[in-house]
């Protein structure tokens, strides 16, 4: 597995995008989160090693994406297709938007 480096939150730029920064390398770069999720690489520091963030407690590592252990409710489905999210038919996620 690649070596990690966690991202540290600098503040907001003025077109509101949050700016992030590698405190390892030279890894500088915006994100978007409304009205889609948009994403600026600024500087590309070290293209070797993977690069995550989160404005809450530091994360303990990498989990695996996984679908629900239960099928999912009519509710829960009509919740999903209300924000764009395609799900296939047998329960796992594509992580896909329609949008």
């Amino acid at each position: 597995m690649p070596e990690q480096h966690e991202l540290e939150y600098i503040g907001t730029a003025r077109s509101g995008a949050d700016i992030w920064q590698c405190p390892h390398c030279e890894h500088r770069m915006l994100t978007r989160w409304w009205p889609s999720f948009q994403a600026e690489v600024l500087s590309e520091g070290d293209r070797g090693v993977a690069h995550s963030g989160n404005l809450g407690a530091p994360m303990a590592g990498r989990q695996a994406l996984r679908g629900p252990a239960a099928p999912l409710t009519a509710g829960e489905r009509n919740w999903l297709d209300s924000l764009g999210i395609d799900w296939d038919a047998n329960g796992s996620g594509r992580g896909e938007s329609a949008a």
